[in-house]
């Protein structure tokens, strides 16, 4: 008897089971006898429908460069391309800045740590000589390990032993005399240190900062105020004040600046920060030691730095007095050597003692 339709003819190649698919067609058969005995074999097609033969063949005719790892790639390309374009754009910047000898020679120790001078006025950027009514002068000290610093005010109307034996003379006068590396002398041989960098430093390079950030909080005298970079520095540049509370109240408007830099909308912001770079590129004269590379390995150096490791101090003085129709400032001899063998020893605790 003949088989039925659904039944091979006799010496037929049979497959072994039913998940062995076959064509009909191949028996005899017609296309319309394959899709009838696949629709009651399902488990044959795979999940475009197509039997196992054709997923092979299908299998053969795929692109093999495409993989989807490779779309890793293009992001990861660009965001090269972006860090790259960063680090040319930060290094023509700091390529930009001024740059003029300001360190001077020391024959003293040598000191543990990093030591910077920074000069501070309303004085333009261009200028040789600052402006010595509202001259600021800050040493900062950051110690070898990077994670603690102390910026000490230096006021301008400081009584110090000025330089190779020739008298007597304020902070203010030395600059205005004779530059930036007599006063950066004669803080050498007040202190017995070594200053690592000189830097000078306009009053507009902050404000516009400030206003960038979108205003600072300043300590005052009366609590917490939020100010504009013209508020702050008129708070600092205040007519009749002492310059010992004018050098105290810059270090608070810096201390404002870098608190409000170091959150995280900032410092995971790279056009505010390039922002920032072009804001006080400008307003910047520095020392010749202080190359592109040595910048950058000061940044380096403090990167785990924070604010509640920053100090701020005065140094010891004794108080005003009149001498030579001129009222300056007298220093507390025994607290400034005192004050300098600690930052020499870069000396944390001992630094500390003249906190403000």
């Amino acid at each position: 008897m003949t088989g039925g339709p659904d039944e091979p003819a006799p010496g037929a190649d049979v497959p072994d089971g039913p998940d062995q698919p076959f064509s009909r067609t191949a028996l005899g058969g017609s296309a319309d006898d394959d899709l009838a005995w696949l629709d009651r074999h399902p488990h044959n097609r795979d999940h475009h429908g197509t039997s196992g033969h054709g997923r092979r063949r299908h299998h053969h005719r795929r692109h093999h460069w495409y993989r989807p790892r490779n779309t890793i790639g293009l992001p990861l390309l660009a965001l090269v391309l972006v860090v790259v374009g960063f680090v040319l754009y930060v290094n023509h910047e700091l390529s930009s800045i001024r740059r003029t000898p300001l360190n001077a020679e020391f024959s003293g120790p040598a000191s543990t740590g990093t030591n910077v001078l920074l000069i501070a006025s309303n004085a333009p950027s261009g200028a040789v000589r600052a402006d010595t009514r509202t001259m600021v002068v800050q040493l900062i000290h950051l110690s070898v390990d990077g994670m603690h610093a102390s910026l000490i005010d230096i006021p301008r109307d400081l009584l110090l032993p000025a330089h190779a034996g020739a008298g007597r003379a304020t902070i203010a006068t030395t600059y205005s005399r004779s530059g930036a590396q007599a006063l950066a002398s004669q803080v050498q041989d007040a202190l017995r240190i070594t200053l690592t960098h000189v830097l000078q430093v306009d009053f507009a390079g902050y404000v516009r900062a400030t206003d960038r950030l979108g205003g600072v909080d300043v300590r005052t005298e009366t609590g917490l105020r939020h100010l504009s970079g013209d508020q702050a520095r008129a708070y600092v540049d205040q007519a009749g004040i002492a310059s010992i509370v004018t050098g105290q109240r810059a270090q608070h408007w810096l201390r404002g600046i870098v608190e409000a830099t170091l959150t995280p909308g900032v410092v995971l912001n790279p056009l505010k920060l390039l922002g920032l770079l072009h804001d006080m590129m400008p307003n910047l004269v520095l020392g010749d030691t202080l190359t592109n590379g040595a910048i950058r390995s000061l940044l380096w150096h403090a990167r785990g730095l924070s604010p509640s490791q920053t100090r701020y101090l005065s140094v010891p003085v004794l108080g005003y007095r009149r001498i030579g129709g001129a009222t300056v400032l007298l220093p507390d001899t025994q607290g400034i050597r005192q004050l300098g063998g600690a930052i020499r020893a870069d000396n944390d605790s001992g630094i500390a003692v003249f906190g403000n």
